[in-house]
């Protein structure tokens, strides 16, 4: 079960993307933001688990990022020393806000969230073979996915958690996906 700050957070990106344009109506597919999210999952992912904020990773690990606007700062309610970002192939759709050294967080709408989930697993293995997949939660208000992987003294958590139009307690027009990447110490 997500926590009281899942839930208010979830809350509070639903309210924001309900009266957003869909990413149709700004030039941008649903595919596109799909790849997006997958990559940006992928790019919070290594930089936790280098300990390194995305901005001092190698070039070609973050290769089709940009810097987030003050309107997507905004729109996450990020604060000014939260480093916000987005995709080249989401932009403004797909967003990145690094909370804190060990958090990442990543928020897209408009593709769907089942096949976006199923993609982030398959690149997650693909890129790190000891990656733990727990199976897909369907609750009536959310799909939830977690994975977990342990490289040396980092472990890493990833909760996906998104919802489609319809879903109990759901208020928007778009399907909209939450990605929350934690790092931990792996000693006991």
């Amino acid at each position: 079960m997500a926590s009281h700050g899942l839930r208010a957070a979830l809350c509070a990106v639903a309210a924001l993307v309900a009266a957003a344009p869909s990413a149709h109506a700004q030039g941008v597919t649903a595919e596109a933001v799909a790849e997006g999210f997958v990559a940006a999952v992928r790019v919070c992912v290594a930089s936790r688990l280098t300990g390194a904020a995305i901005a001092d990773l190698a070039e070609a690990d973050r290769a089709g990022l940009l810097p987030g606007d003050a309107t997507l700062r905004e729109f996450m309610e990020a604060r000014a020393e939260q480093p916000v970002w987005t995709t080249q192939n989401g932009a403004g759709i797909v967003a990145i806000v690094e909370h804190a050294p060990a958090q990442c967080n990543v928020t897209a709408y408009g593709p769907r969230v089942e096949p976006v989930m199923a993609q982030v697993a398959a690149a997650l293995q693909a890129a790190y073979p000891t990656v733990a997949v727990e199976p897909l939660e369907r609750r009536p208000d959310a799909l939830v996915q977690r994975f977990s992987l342990t490289v040396g003294e980092a472990r890493i958590s990833v909760l996906i958690d998104g919802g489609e139009p319809g879903m109990r307690g759901r208020r928007f027009r778009f399907p909209l996906l939450m990605a929350f990447v934690q790092r931990r110490s792996a000693a006991p």
